[in-house]
């Protein structure tokens, strides 16, 4: 009896001191992908905005009629509804 209660309050001492110093730990990919990915995004869709001198739907259908969204999302569209209604 002894045994399981000593596994039970380290299981429940692992838990509170994993939740202590995991706290910071997302930031550091967040960050990375945010400086990686999300900054030259956020440059290459002002640049296209300025280029085109459109708002963000007209100047991507400019530069790709695909991106207008006439086909392009009817497709993803259609396929989830297929998939979560057909039981």
């Amino acid at each position: 009896m002894e045994s399981a209660t000593e596994l039970c309050s380290l299981v429940q001492q692992f838990v509170i001191l994993k939740n202590c110093n995991v706290t910071g730990v997302f930031l550091v990919p967040y960050f990375l992908i945010l400086i990686i990915c999300g900054v030259p995004l956020l440059y290459m869709e002002l640049a296209v905005g300025q280029f085109t001198r459109r708002g963000p739907i007209g100047a991507l259908a400019q530069i790709c009629p695909l991106f207008k969204g006439n086909l392009i999302m009817t497709v993803p569209a259609r396929d989830t509804t297929i998939h979560f209604d057909v039981p």
